[in-house]
């Protein structure tokens, strides 16, 4: 189950016995100051934009995706730590379920 508000986030695995949460943070990356940005990108966004004005959308698409999406590849997010919990005596549970109320 992943958890988070985008700048902070963890997985939950679920096991009522041995949880083990994964945490991530959003200033843990792989590797150093990356690009994700495509050069071509401005220079063709009146073009895109005049397209979906005339509502040409299947023409937009197609120049947004050679033109905006990124060529290069960027960092991946890295774990920050793994929180492990052992819960003694709970091998036999019943009934168990996990829930998300957002409210």
């Amino acid at each position: 189950l992943p958890v988070g508000n985008g700048r902070l986030g963890a997985m939950i695995y679920g096991d009522p016995v041995n949880e083990k949460i994964q945490l991530n943070e959003e200033t843990f990356w792989s590797g150093g100051p990356s690009r994700n940005d495509n050069p071509k990108a401005l220079e063709a966004l009146p073009e895109i934009r005049q397209l979906i004005f005339e509502g040409k959308y299947q023409e937009a698409e197609k120049m947004v995706n050679q033109n905006m999406m990124t060529e290069r590849n960027g960092s991946m997010y890295q774990v920050v730590g793994t929180l492990e919990l052992n819960f003694d005596g709970h091998q036999n549970y019943t009934n168990y379920y996990r829930e998300l109320d957002l409210e």
